[in-house]
């Protein structure tokens, strides 16, 4: 009933791809040296960028949890902590004196540590209880030098706590081990495990007798993180390969699957490099988002480089290829692009600052990608093709089909 009218124009979006690619047709040579110019320092920067990891800065500062951990932090000995097992080799032996002395003597060490807020063991019960049954002397904060005397003490002491209770959670069962808190700073991983380095020289310096592994779910976190960022970042790389081969099978073109490998691998170097300047440090979603833009960004490269080689062997020179695939593929790749781009910014309004790392990093890898794919790609396959001016060999007619 109303017919709708038809007009045979070209879109917006397509007379502005036809007047950029010949903006960037015209001004090829320069676009590389200043693309590869900024990537190249931005790359510098990327060796400063450590991996690392921080659990307390997971949460968003409107949320209960951070106020409960700047508490804590503030107010206590922080939520973190190392345990360590010492380990006496006899039974009955944490009540020997020169066992205690070694023990109080690594204590004192870590309490003089930046990282260390804290320190407490079965040897501060020892040490108290000797100072309460001297009238409180603060002299008397020592160790006694009878382990009968330590064995008195301690049969005291657990007769004087309330029923149910007793010394298991800082003692062995057969009393030849006993337990060693450190509370450490709220820390990044990185920090941690510096620490137990440190303590485990120590030990291995001083007691080596001594020495074993401290445990906490947060130290074991910071090696598990550690290790799964490095794994990524190695993961990552042979997607890449994987990756360019893929595209070399399918452009059916080695030279042109190799050069697929530049733009994908510009963008993240350049966020990346952006991200060490800006704040120094990557955690595991930082990490991740390499592998994980790859897969998106892969395929407008593929768009466009699979356009210009069908206009290539259509007959259409370099340059005529190049507008061709601006105008047959520019706008795709443009609304493509956003709409991702739009897609994983919603994850920025999470309270979980995971997903707001991996939002905005990857949301800067698509756009930085589309301004390669419009801009440098072109610019490169033109240098690709550069002493190739004239139409594709293979669109040229064969003389023997026209006799």
């Amino acid at each position: 009933m109303f017919p709708t009218r038809f007009r045979n124009t070209s879109f917006t979006m397509a007379r502005f791809m036809r007047r950029m690619s010949q903006w960037v047709i015209g001004t090829s040579r320069s676009l590389l040296v200043i693309v590869f110019a900024v990537t190249v320092l931005l790359l510098m920067s990327i060796p400063n960028l450590k991996l690392n990891d921080d659990i307390s800065e997971y949460f968003d500062p409107s949320l209960p949890i951070y106020d409960s951990i700047q508490f804590a932090r503030h107010n206590t000995n922080g939520v973190q902590y190392i345990l360590y097992s010492m380990d006496s080799g006899e039974q009955d032996g944490v009540y020997q004196p020169q066992f205690l002395q070694k023990v109080d003597h690594f204590a004192e060490w870590l309490r003089h540590q930046p990282d260390v807020t804290g320190v407490s063991s079965y040897v501060d019960i020892v040490k108290k209880i000797n100072r309460a049954m001297n009238e409180n002397d603060p002299a008397y904060f020592s160790l006694p030098d009878s382990a009968s005397l330590i064995a008195q003490y301690h049969l005291l002491y657990e007769m004087s706590l309330p029923q149910g209770m007793d010394l298991t959670r800082d003692l062995s069962q057969d009393h030849s081990a006993l337990k060693l808190t450190v509370n450490v700073r709220d820390s990044d991983n990185q920090t941690l495990i510096d620490l137990e380095q440190r303590i485990d020289q120590w030990l291995n310096e001083n007691y080596p007798e001594l020495a074993n592994q401290g445990s906490s779910q947060l130290l074991m976190f910071a090696h598990m993180g550690t290790n799964i960022i490095r794994s990524m970042v190695d993961g990552s790389l042979f997607t890449l390969i994987f990756v360019s081969l893929f595209m070399i099978m399918g452009l059916r073109s080695i030279k042109f699957g190799l050069l697929s490998i530049i733009p994908n691998l510009f963008p993240p170097i350049v966020i990346y490099g952006i991200w060490a300047i800006t704040v120094g440090h990557v955690n595991h979603a930082a990490a991740m988002t390499f592998s994980i833009c790859l897969g998106l960004v892969v395929d407008d490269t593929i768009h466009f480089i699979s356009k210009y080689l069908h206009a290539r062997r259509t007959g259409l020179s370099p340059a005529e290829s190049v507008e061709s695939s601006f105008i047959h593929s520019g706008t795709a790749i443009v609304i493509t692009s956003i709409t991702l781009t739009c897609g994983v910014l919603l994850l920025s309004l999470s309270n979980f600052t995971v997903n707001d790392t991996m939002s905005v990093m990857l949301a800067g890898i698509i756009m930085t990608a589309l301004l390669f794919d419009l801009i440098f790609l072109p610019s490169l396959l033109l240098w690709a093709d550069r002493f190739d001016l004239s139409p594709s060999p293979s669109a040229v007619p064969d003389s023997s089909t026209n006799t």
